[in-house]
């Protein structure tokens, strides 16, 4: 694992047994994804989080893991499907499918309960199945497209939790399963993003080449590293420009 030393991980495991309410936080979390079967979109039909909201009060829609196809407004329980909804649905579930690998993950590591370490295998594995054939889509304004998700900065914050989840787990992964969520998923994630980087000082760009950072560090590729910190508008860049 390449997030914490030998040294880092005893000290976290400590201070978790001190403090078993921070263990109970995390699978409180995280229980939306724990407790279900992986559910991952098998084309690229998600869109955009703030597409969820009800066109008449202007509020978060109640989102509902066992229902993508109806929408519920909190306020008068009007019921709304079909697109922007259905695919906004789908843009929160692949948030939480990438919160919970690296927050189980986490758990994993510091409770040793291979239940989490499970399901953040069997999350990257079904993201990894189906990745490389997602269509580019988008059309958010002022923002780039995406794959899983409908723009750059979405794909970004899914692939950083996806990477540092699989850092989590990998040394527990057989060589094809290293290989085959690396090459198919982390790796095909990163070359999107590189892909789609926007030249220009924006705080969507911090997050874009922190993804391409760490996952060039997890996958120990020189070339994204350069990337992502020295490239024209990279993150040397980001900070030599826009801190004031």
């Amino acid at each position: 694992m390449k997030q914490f030393t030998t040294q880092q991980l005893i000290l976290l495991k400590q201070r978790a047994q001190q403090q078993p309410q921070v263990i109970e936080h995390l699978k409180a979390q995280n229980a939306v994804v724990l407790n279900s079967p992986v559910q991952v979109p098998e084309t690229a039909i998600a869109t955009w989080n703030l597409y969820y909201f009800c066109p008449d009060h202007g509020v978060r829609l109640a989102w509902d893991r066992d229902c993508a196809t109806h929408h519920r407004c909190p306020v008068d329980g009007r019921l709304f499907s079909g697109e922007p909804y259905d695919g906004a649905w789908w843009r929160e579930m692949n948030g939480l499918n990438a919160k919970a690998c690296h927050q189980l993950g986490l758990l994993w590591q510091l409770t040793g309960v291979t239940e989490y370490r499970d399901k953040v295998a069997a999350i990257l594995t079904a993201y990894a199945a189906v990745y490389p054939d997602y269509q580019v889509h988008g059309n958010i304004p002022y923002n780039g497209p995406g794959k899983m998700n409908a723009q750059t900065l979405c794909e970004a914050n899914c692939l950083l939790d996806f990477a540092l989840g699989f850092d989590y787990i990998a040394e527990a992964l057989t060589a094809q399963q290293r290989d085959y969520i690396a090459s198919r998923l982390l790796r095909c994630g990163a070359e999107f993003l590189v892909a789609h980087r926007t030249p220009q000082l924006h705080n969507h760009e911090v997050k874009i080449g922190s993804a391409i950072g760490v996952l060039g560090f997890i996958l120990q590729d020189e070339t994204l590293l350069e990337f992502a910190v020295n490239h024209p508008y990279g993150l040397r860049y980001q900070l030599e420009h826009g801190l004031f």
